[in-house]
Formats: structure tokens, sequence, C-alpha cells
């Protein structure tokens, strides 16, 4: 799992490896923002997160984890 030293998502974004994850990241983000922009994009656990209080869904370059709280 690569995860980033960051302390926001604009950060995270601009230090991701160069490669066909950070595509799939990009893409998976745009889908997310387009379908549930109402989700807040933080940082958590070293990884990208999008929720709200109750639902969560986090991932990095090489994992997506999804947690309902």
């Amino acid at each position: 799992m690569v995860t980033y030293a960051v302390n926001d998502s604009a950060e995270y974004l601009a230090v991701l490896d160069d490669d066909w994850r950070r595509d799939t990241l990009m893409a998976l983000r745009a889908l997310i923002q387009r379908t549930a922009p109402e989700r807040e994009e933080t940082i958590n656990y070293k990884m990208l997160e999008y929720g709200d209080s109750i639902k969560a869904v986090g991932f990095d370059q090489d994992q997506c984890a999804a947690a309902e709280l």
C-alpha cells in the first residue's frame, strides 16, 4: 500500500505517482464528485476519503475501502 504524509486532498493529489493507478484514482474521484457531490473529500489514515458522519469510502493507489459507521 502506498501512503503519503499529507494534510489535505490537494497535497495528496499533487504527490500521486503518474502511472495507471493515478489514472484509475482520478477516474474514481471524478465519478464520486459527479454522483455524490455532497461527500466531503478528506484525508483519513493517509488515504483520500469521501464520506459523511455515517458512511465513507476511502482509497489510495493500491486499495479501496468502504465503511458504514
